[in-house]
């Protein structure tokens, strides 16, 4: 009798670390769903990001991070210094600088948007390629 307790035993208590094993697996397989809206921050210092989704593909959607970095006073963008590009979804891999086309940055008569365009090199696994973009900068996004 003692041998079918400790069987027992023993079968309940790996049942129990199987549960908890597999558990804790499923947690770390869930990942948050990346920022899909434009997300805007505005510094003190007349400094500013802007952040958008790029997406393109339609039966296997390859999805980017765009950050435009600029400079504003009051409500009017008064630069643009740079855009960084990130891979969130379908990209093997993406170099994160990209190439500015400062002469192509085109601005609202108020300057509170700006239509960027820049080049990034990316790869769906085939080897990298050159993509060109435009994020619109829009400080009407700017929260209160």
């Amino acid at each position: 009798m003692n041998m079918n307790l400790g069987k027992t035993l023993s079968v309940g208590f790996l049942s129990l670390l199987l549960l908890v094993c597999l558990s804790a697996c499923g947690a770390e397989e869930t990942t948050p769903p990346a920022e899909t809206t434009p997300k805007l921050q505005l510094n003190d210092d007349g400094t500013g990001i802007y952040t958008d989704l790029l997406t393109s593909g339609e039966n296997d959607p390859l999805k980017a991070l765009a950050t435009v970095y600029f400079h504003y006073e009051g409500d009017a963008i008064t630069s643009v210094d740079s855009v960084r590009v990130r891979a969130v979804e379908g990209w093997v891999s993406i170099q994160q600088d990209t190439e500015l086309n400062a002469a192509g940055i085109s601005y609202n008569e108020e300057r509170s948007q700006a239509a960027v365009p820049f080049t990034y090199y990316a790869s769906i696994g085939s080897g990298m390629a050159v993509y060109d973009n435009i994020v619109v900068v829009n400080l009407e996004y700017r929260e209160g």
